[in-house]
Parts: C-alpha cells; structure tokens; sequence
C-alpha cells in the first residue's frame, strides 16, 4: 500500500512538471508570455524592442518601409530555406545573404536618421 502512494506521489509530481514545462515553452514560442516581446497576433506587428517599438520611441514607420521589413522577413525565409538544402548552393547562399543584409542596411538608415532628427 505504501508502495503505491509514493508511485501516485511520483507520478503526480512528473505530471505538473510536464505541465508546468510544456506550458512554459508554449508561453515563449507565441508572444513571449508576460514579457512583452514578442509579436501580437492579431495583427502581425512586431512588439517589444522591436521595429516601432520603445526603443524607437515608436516611430509612424511609412509604407514603403514596412514593405521593406517585410521583403527582409522573406528574404530572410528563403536564405534559411536555402541553408537546408544539401548540398548548400553557396553561391546562392551569399548572393540571398548580401540581399538580406542590404535591406536591412536601408531599414538600420532610415531609423538612424530618424533617430537623429528626434534630437533636434
């Protein structure tokens, strides 16, 4: 009988963990939990310290950069896509590479200078 509460016990403490585990990563993988970084959603805007964000003192970002941001997540996508295959393309691969980071040279100007103008 004795042996059977402590098994039940054991059991029980194994299962809240494997909750508590599960529960805590399913928290990190979609939205960050109660951290606020993350994305929200609903509408598929970065949040946190992310693009309009606290750090940027949330800046009205134009369309055409937004376009941007997005051209920078694809591009970023198909380099990771690119990256899986064997064998790797690496001609391919840097030629993705350099686009990725180009864009993301524009985007990093345009909140420098953003960033400036906020100084005056």
């Amino acid at each position: 009988m004795k042996n059977r509460r402590k098994i039940f016990a054991l059991l029980a403490v194994v299962m809240i963990l494997a909750f508590a585990g599960s529960a805590f990563a399913y928290c990190g993988r979609h939205g960050g939990g109660g951290w606020g970084i993350g994305r929200d959603w609903d509408d598929g805007e970065p949040r946190g310290q992310g693009y309009g964000g606290p750090a940027y003192g949330g800046a009205d970002i134009p369309q055409e950069l937004r376009d941007k941001m997005t051209e920078a997540r694809n591009v970023m996508y198909e380099l990771r896509a690119e990256l899986t295959k064997t064998p790797v393309d690496k001609e391919k691969a840097l030629a993705i590479f350099r686009r990725h980071r180009d864009i993301r040279n524009e985007i990093g100007e345009w909140f420098f200078m953003e960033r400036i103008e906020r100084l005056k």
